[in-house]
């Protein structure tokens, strides 16, 4: 039986469901096969040069001592990155799209370029750093006053701003002059949505909707966790139908396995926001889920997605009904605010992800999450 390798940013992402051998991440325990990068000081995740050696030399290493070796990916990108620097690691790496779909499907312009005539999408456009002075902006949406500005190939948060009179000059002096930024106006008090697809060779299976937490801080908006809708609730219904939609437009390109959708509820209306072509944050809470059933794993479902099968008509089923009475919530820590674990409801799930070999904490760094069981 080959050794199963998990290469992502939480070691968390794979105790819910026990499937893998091994897990290199970028936070974690550093315990029971867990090799983490980020130990004593934390800070966010990057796929900088450091990790990408610290990864690669991980997986050649179990490569030599094993050559029946599989190796799974959080993110794709990532994969095809440690390819280009390392050759030999492409046979043993496994469910994994090309190149090309990922470029698209990870593009936040072309991909609502390409879907916008599947299911409506924002106002946007694509601008440069000249171009996306307040005023501008102003001029370009004259009805709002509040502007979500995104770099094209960026995800969880990172590189989305969300953008007013008071604070325009500073974020477009974080920006490059020589890139194209998309750029929307900022719809206030929408419901943030997302669902998990799996998509193989014959179907698109889609997971229960859940409402994202977002933050809005620092100009910034970050992922903080979600709660899912019921099943029979009329939003989430018309949500899966839209994602099915979408689903099939993946299929058409030959996209397999595991993606996620995410979207916008406002004023009756629901509207695409971007496809993120990879597992998610809220991933392990579906594993717990799946993990009650007695279904397979995500990371299972996926594989059988790359193989010449199709998921179990029955299994699908099952999903499509399944209850999800857990909730997800994620901490971020802040320089001089309350960072303190003591504080979290009783009952949880905790996954501190190695955070108490930490002493040294990055402002706005992942500290941990947990899942909270919520009766339904």
């Amino acid at each position: 039986m080959a050794i199963k390798i998990w290469v992502g940013k939480r070691e968390s992402d794979i105790l819910t469901y026990q499937y893998f051998d091994v897990s290199i991440t970028f936070w974690g325990s550093n315990t029971n096969n867990n090799h983490s990068f980020c130990s004593s000081n934390r800070v966010k995740a990057n796929y900088n040069k450091k990790f990408t050696e610290f990864v690669k030399d991980l997986l050649i290493k179990y490569i030599s001592l094993d050559k029946n070796t599989e190796i799974h990916f959080y993110n794709n990108e990532f994969a095809y990155k440690l390819m280009n620097l390392e050759p030999l690691l492409e046979k043993y790496i496994v469910n994994i799209n090309s190149k090309r779909i990922l470029d698209i499907t990870h593009h936040k312009t072309l991909s609502r370029v390409w879907l916008q005539n599947t299911i409506d999408v924002p106002d946007f456009a694509c601008l440069s750093k000249s171009e996306c002075h307040y005023q501008q902006l102003i001029r370009k949406y004259p009805s709002y006053d509040k502007f979500i500005i995104q770099k094209n190939m960026s995800g969880g948060g990172e590189g989305t701003y969300l953008i007013d009179k008071h604070n325009c000059e500073i974020i477009l002096s974080n920006l490059a002059a020589n890139d194209i930024y998309l750029i929307s106006p900022y719809y206030e008090n929408n419901i943030s949505l997302s669902c998990h697809l799996l998509i193989d060779n014959k179907k698109v299976t889609v997971f229960p909707i859940s409402q994202q937490l977002l933050n809005y801080d620092n100009n910034k908006i970050a992922y903080c966790g979600n709660k899912y809708l019921d099943n029979n609730n009329e939003l989430a219904i018309q949500v899966k139908n839209k994602a099915i939609n979408v689903g099939k437009r993946l299929m058409e390109i030959n996209y397999r396995g595991i993606c996620g959708l995410d979207f916008i509820f406002i004023q009756n209306n629901i509207l695409l926001i971007e496809i993120n072509p990879r597992y998610q944050g809220s991933s392990y809470l579906l594993n717990a889920v799946l993990n009650v059933y007695n279904l397979p794993s995500l990371f299972e479902l996926n594989s059988i997605c790359f193989s010449a099968n199709y998921i179990n008509n029955d299994i699908t089923s099952q999903i499509d009904k399944m209850s999800v009475s857990f909730e997800s919530y994620t901490s971020i820590y802040k320089l001089g605010g309350c960072n303190d674990i003591k504080n979290l409801p009783k009952n949880v799930l905790l996954f501190l992800d190695g955070l108490s070999n930490a002493n040294k904490f990055e402002d706005g760094v992942y500290l941990y999450r947990y899942l909270k069981s919520e009766p339904k």
